[in-house]
């Protein structure tokens, strides 16, 4: 994923269990280091330099992946393990949108 302030690399939770095990066959060790060595690519390219996480399934970093793609989700639903974010969905922005479009004030 690629935002203005970071790029993110992530590795599926198979792919990481994999390198955990020390099993991760030539062909995957090589998408994943050509994905960071894109991602690095990108960011020399840019100014301000944007950070660059590397995360996986679990991980702590993982936040910054999943409050892009599923900003939807609010603090008290938290059952698929998603991550609050200070993002707030299109539905959120529509209805708010159409309130204030409506209202006089």
């Amino acid at each position: 994923m690629d935002s203005f302030k970071e790029i993110v690399v992530w590795k599926g939770e198979s792919v990481y269990k994999l390198e955990l095990n020390g099993e991760c066959p030539e062909n995957v060790e090589w998408m994943v280091r050509e994905a960071v060595n894109y991602a690095r690519d990108q960011a020399e390219l840019r100014f301000p330099f944007p950070r660059i996480i590397v995360c996986w399934s679990g991980s702590g970093p993982e936040r910054f992946l999943k409050s892009k793609v599923n900003p939807s989700v609010s603090k008290s639903d938290d059952s698929h393990g998603n991550f609050f974010t200070d993002e707030f969905g299109l539905s959120t922005f529509m209805t708010t949108l159409k309130k204030y479009a409506v209202n006089d004030n």
